[in-house]
């Protein structure tokens, strides 16, 4: 497994992105108490959680697959 170093910055960058996901984790949770779809939701919260996913690996640029 790769180490990759990170500077204060992307730190910084990656873990707000994680406070963004918990954010929308709670949303999603609310639109499902609310009565919303649960085909949508789903789908909804995997596309959210594949971006959240290719945003931080826009910041720390791992090299590995």
């Amino acid at each position: 497994m790769e180490e990759i170093d990170l500077t204060d910055e992307q730190v910084h960058l990656i873990n707000e992105t994680d406070a963004i996901g918990e954010q929308i984790k709670e949303h999603i949770e609310k639109l499902s108490e609310a009565g919303a779809d649960p085909r949508w939701l789903e789908i909804g919260a995997i596309n959210m959680q594949q971006g959240l996913m290719a945003l931080v690996r826009a910041v720390c640029r791992p090299t590995g697959f």
